[in-house]
């Protein structure tokens, strides 16, 4: 409705805590840390000029090509948010996204941390209202230089869409969320001061 799209990057900091989804996004504090500050840095190849090669010629059919393309911003009003994609790659109408991260792979069952997935969730199901087929994406760590693949399941989906409806639930509060209890995340958090 009225409500401004939320950008797939605010449902990730809400998965991870809600408060400080609410103060970036409802309020807009934000204060750079050594890890807002590393993130940055990493992401500066990738938010350089958006790149398309191919085998195909101009000639061919585009179902023919390679896709490696950069920096690609997508938004759906059905769904309610934004997403700016570090890369795209695929063959044809298949595709995968890859996000980068800063860090070093966390070793869990599910291959990364909720947050990441249900990010990563968000723009797979960005590019399938675009018409791509979309069924996992691509975790990069900068840290330890690993790509991790993250299939698209029933479950994350799930998951995904509930975050999403619990974040825009959020920006309509006049009350922040309270603050985590005992939580290890708060004395890294940017805005524990």
């Amino acid at each position: 409705g009225d409500l401004p799209l939320l950008p797939a990057r605010m449902v990730n900091e809400f998965a991870y805590c809600p408060r400080l989804a609410y103060f970036e996004w409802v309020d807009g504090e934000f204060a750079d840390n050594a890890e807002t500050a590393e993130g940055r840095f990493h992401h500066r190849r990738v938010d350089q000029t958006p790149t398309r090669k191919g085998r195909a010629t101009d000639e061919e059919e585009s179902e023919d090509r390679t896709i490696h393309q950069r920096s690609v911003w997508l938004s759906s009003e059905r769904l309610g948010v934004t997403a700016k994609i570090d890369l795209v790659e695929g063959e044809g109408s298949t595709v995968v996204p890859v996000d980068y991260k800063r860090g070093k792979r966390p070793h869990t069952a599910q291959g990364a941390w909720e947050p990441e997935r249900v990010q990563l969730c968000l723009q797979g199901l960005l590019l399938r209202e675009q018409g791509f087929t979309c069924d996992q994406g691509v975790l990069y760590f900068v840290g330890s230089r690993e790509r991790v693949d993250i299939p698209f399941d029933e479950t994350l989906i799930a998951c995904t869409l509930e975050l999403v409806e619990g974040m825009r639930t959020v920006t309509t509060a006049t009350v922040a969320p309270p603050p985590l209890v005992d939580s290890p995340k708060c004395p890294r958090c940017s805005l524990v001061g």
